[in-house]
């Protein structure tokens, strides 16, 4: 046998020895002193709390198809390639390949910690790989990516991006697929650390207490044949039926949640969306063959498979994958349209497929015992894809000469990538380069979005530009059109946008493959992979400051009520105006520019923008077609929480209508969201107590979060209780009384509330009956309470706000706030202003001169100056044939008058 390619031995961290059974194509990355520096960083832990919700209730929603249409659309394999190399590994006998055999049974033996089955699994994976180059059809001698390999992580936390400050949550996946280049990083007591977009693939283990000992024994002993333990049977399965699993006893199934997806619009929808599946197919995930399991060990399979009690155990991997989704898809900076993951529960495997219209797994699992040679097909199917089968975008964006693909995938941002645009009623093409990127937003499911700083080939504009780049749902109204709905009603702190253009479409690729061959396999609706389409839209628009730049400066804190004035007269405007909700009112929603030595704040990302429809009583008319709401997580509105939340009870059919009193609430949280984050502190204690109390914004549930906002409009104590910066408690009393003015409009509610009920369960007197109908309530802004001028109104009379607002502008012109740099002109651009400039010159001061001439003329007294001959000339003759030659004064006005 050859030796290995690369070096794959086993490193033991300093005083310590590699375990008994190691192997040589084993990657261990045992914990060692030297994990990535975290300073200044909380470290979030690695549990189930700290995923975000979302993807919760994404894990929950996901699609499971059959198992053969899933790896045709994620790794072009079909299931006559799939038979095909399943017979080839069969004959070359794989499963006793003596590295193999010996990794098997210690994976098996292992049944108390599942850390120890991380090391077994990478040999096996690896010898995989090795063994099946140019020896399997159609498999090369090398793979497109001709480095990869499985490789030990756990417990070494994978870096994050600077962008997403201390809400990314630190994960560290158990094990990790990589380029060899990339694998040394993982552990090393001085390298920097494996960053998320290194990540071609990841695996999460969890043991469920099922006996792979005896499991592997029968395996080899032949008494219980090679099978696929899967979940139930289907047509494109049943030459493998399982072993029949008990059936298990009755029982009632709770209401599960309904799929919340944070970047779809929802509007009033009477229809409800269920996650797919239910629990009963959880429960069978457990495998049926259990040989010389004990009766107490029987019982436990038993509850697992019936009773909730197990629930937990048994999502937490699918929890914790999602998460490590997530993150991949987030700190990439968009150089990912999907990720692969691999969930090992056991010896059974199930392969999961994210991008931004959500989750697909595989319907059945591969046992690594019952099922090798078709598992080990898949993972010479992982190896053998080119960079388009591990997430890589459309050609439509290139990579640059110097970094072209496979040679240099994965890349740490899309740098040096270009695409082409054209300019609306232009001619002519525009050459896009990317260059630095500037955010990246932190989610999976949805847009997420993601910015960069651009070059063209041609002069656009005579700022500096940036491209937004998001997948937006086909069909809804593009941004560019709702700013210009708004743009014509003259509503001001809006973006300047410059050109845009539709890229690609996920029906484009591999998505619609899913659809169809799971449809194809399928009788159950609930296996077919529908999805919500999705076009890849690049928006270029003029490059503005963000807030941490501004407010990262203590003493800038002073210009939050400006921030907050100038954003509420937006909104207000866009409503009322131009008939626009805004509907993601957020910190990263809102920026600005320094116009005079002033901040003027700009409010972008119009995506989710609704257009009201004024028949529908100031209701949406974009449509309701979809049944999820709108928003970021940590600044949504208490009642658009609430409703998340009542969705997943039976029966629930009222839909709270998003109001423009929802985004100034969201402008309320943005607001103490920049006056707690933004400003620097140097007081650790304190920066961690403030850090975590937003946490709970973002990482907590639904519910929780619901629970938080409610509480601080509806009760006020809780703001009295906000943790501030010693630099920004003179604050306090704005954000008071702006939530005394949401208590009083949701108190005027519950009262108008309380009135409706006792009116519809109450026998009422005449009098009273006709008093309560007669009353009107403007639910807009619940009697009044909220709208700007009530808010402007109570905010101008709160301790300090003039003193605020002068001592502000007094300071803004004499600095500019920090990173604030003048943008620097091209040459061309430069030459053309100058010469406009000295063309309006020249204009103005010639339009100066003349009107003072003639000012001059008419204000100026009589001239004594000797009188005006008129000689005989061929000018003159017509004028002087009327005048007389002794007039001693001739001028034109007299001559014509004379005539």
């Amino acid at each position: 046998m050859p030796p290995p390619r690369f070096n794959l031995a086993p490193q033991a961290p300093p005083g310590t020895q590699l375990p008994r059974n190691t192997f040589p194509f084993a990657v261990s990355n045992a914990p060692v002193r030297g994990t990535p520096r975290t300073d200044g960083m909380l470290k979030s832990n690695h549990k189930n709390e700290t995923v975000h919700p979302y993807v919760k209730r994404d894990v929950e929603a996901a699609k499971q198809i059959p198992f053969y249409a899933w790896t045709e659309g994620a790794l072009n394999l079909t299931k006559a390639d799939i038979d095909t190399w399943a017979s080839a590994i069969d004959e070359l006998n794989w499963f006793q390949d003596p590295i193999i055999e010996d990794a098997l049974t210690e994976f098996a033996v292992h049944s108390n910690r599942e850390v120890h089955r991380y090391i077994p699994f990478v040999t096996i994976a690896n010898r995989i790989l090795e063994l099946a180059k140019g020896t399997l059809p159609d498999v090369p001698h090398s793979y497109p990516i001709d480095d990869i390999q499985f490789v030990k992580n756990d417990p070494t936390f994978l870096l994050r991006i600077p962008e997403h400050g201390e809400l990314a949550a630190f994960r560290r996946p158990d094990i990790l697929v990589l380029r060899g280049v990339h694998a040394p990083l993982v552990g090393g007591a001085r390298s920097p650390g494996v960053a998320w977009s290194d990540v071609l693939a990841f695996a999460e283990f969890k043991r469920c207490r099922k006996n792979l000992r005896d499991l592997l024994a029968a395996v080899r002993s032949g008494s219980l044949p090679p099978v696929i333990e899967s979940r139930d049977a289907t047509p494109e399965l049943d030459d493998l039926e399982p072993p029949p699993e008990p059936t298990p006893p009755p029982r009632s199934l709770r209401p599960r949640p309904s799929y919340i997806d944070p970047d779809c619009e929802m509007e009033e929808d009477d229809s409800h969306s269920s996650a797919e599946g239910s629990e009963d197919n959880d429960s069978s995930n457990q495998s049926s063959y259990h040989p010389g399991a004990k009766p107490a060990l029987r019982n436990f399979l038993q509850i697992a498979a019936t009773g909730d009690s197990a629930m937990d155990i048994r999502r937490e991997p699918v929890i914790q994958a999602g998460g490590y989704a997530l993150e991949t898809a987030a700190c990439t900076y968009g150089t990912r349209l999907f990720v692969h993951g691999i969930v090992i529960e056991d010896d059974d495997f199930a392969f999961w497929y994210y991008d931004s219209s959500g989750y697909l797994r595989t319907k059945h699992t591969l046992s690594l015992f019952t099922d090798f040679s078709r598992l080990a097909a898949v993972l010479v199917g992982f190896a053998r894809g080119d960079a388009s089968q591990w997430g890589a975008l459309p050609p439509v964006i290139s990579p640059p000469s110097s970094g072209a693909y496979p040679d240099h995938f994965p890349p740490k941002s899309l740098a040096d990538h270009s695409f082409d645009m054209t300019r609306p009623r232009r001619k002519g093409v525009i050459r896009v380069t990317l260059k630095a990127p500037i955010f990246a937003q932190y989610g999976l499911v949805g847009r997420r979005t993601f910015l960069y700083k651009i070059e063209t080939n041609s002069v656009i504009a005579d700022t500096p530009l940036v491209v937004k780049i998001s997948y937006q749902v086909v069909g809804r109204k593009p941004e560019h059109d709702v700013l210009a709905i708004a743009n014509k009603a003259r509503v001001g702190h809006l973006p300047e946008v410059h050109m845009w253009s539709d890229l690609w479409k996920l029906s484009d690729g591999v998505r619609q493959i899913f659809y169809e061959r799971s449809k194809e396999m399928s009788k159950d609706e609930t296996n077919i992979a529908t999805y919500e389409d999705r076009v890849l839209r690049a928006l270029v628009y003029t490059e503005y400051l963000p807030l941490n730049t501004l407010f990262s400066d203590p003493d800038n804190l002073k210009l939050i009520p400006v921030m907050a004035t100038q954003m509420l007269d937006c909104l207000h405007d866009l409503r009322y105006k131009a008939k626009i909700l805004h509907r993601d009112i957020s910190c990263n929603n809102i920026m600005y520019e320094m116009r005079r030595g002033k901040p003027y704040f700009i409010l972008i990302d119009f995506d989710f923008a609704a257009i009201l429809d004024a028949k529908r009583k100031g209701r949406s008319s974009v449509g309701a077609t979809s049944k999820h709401r709108t928003g970021t997580l940590p600044f949504m509105a208490h009642e658009l929480l609430q409703d998340m939340t009542r969705m997943s009870m039976p029966n629930y059919v009222f839909r709270v209508v998003h109001r423009l009193r929802h985004d100034y609430e969201s402008l309320f949280f943005v607001t103490l969201w920049c006056t707690i984050t933004m400003p620097e502190i140097t007081d650790k204690k304190l920066k961690k107590r403030l850090v975590d109390y937003v946490l709970q914004w973002e990482t907590s549930t639904v519910d929780s979060i619901s629970t938080f906002k409610s509480n601080m409009i509806r009760q006020l104590s809780p703001v009295c209780d906000v943790p501030l910066p010693p630099s920004a408690e003179f604050l306090r009393p704005f954000f008071s009384m702006w939530c005394v003015q949401f208590y009083k409009g949701y108190r005027n509610l519950d009262d108008k509330t309380c009135n409706s009920m006792e009116e519809d369960y109450l026998v009422l007197d005449e009098d009273e009956s006709t008093q309560a109908s007669v009353e009107e309530f403007d639910i807009e802004t619940l009697g009044g309470f909220i709208s700007r001028d009530a808010i402007m109104a109570i905010l101008s009379r709160t301790k300090g706000w003039r003193a605020i607002n002068t001592e502000a502008v007094k300071e803004l012109r004499t600095k500019s706030p920090p990173g604030f740099k003048k943008a620097r002109k091209s040459p061309k651009v430069a030459t053309a202003t100058r010469s406009k400039s000295d063309r309006a010159r020249k204009a103005s001061t010639t339009r100066k001169v003349n009107v003072a001439q003639k000012s001059q003329r008419t204000s100026s007294p009589q001239r004594l100056s000797p009188p005006i001959v008129i000689r005989n000339s061929v000018k003159a003759v017509p004028v002087a044939k009327n005048v007389t030659t002794t007039s001693t004064r001739v001028t034109r006005s007299m001559t014509k008058k004379g005539t």
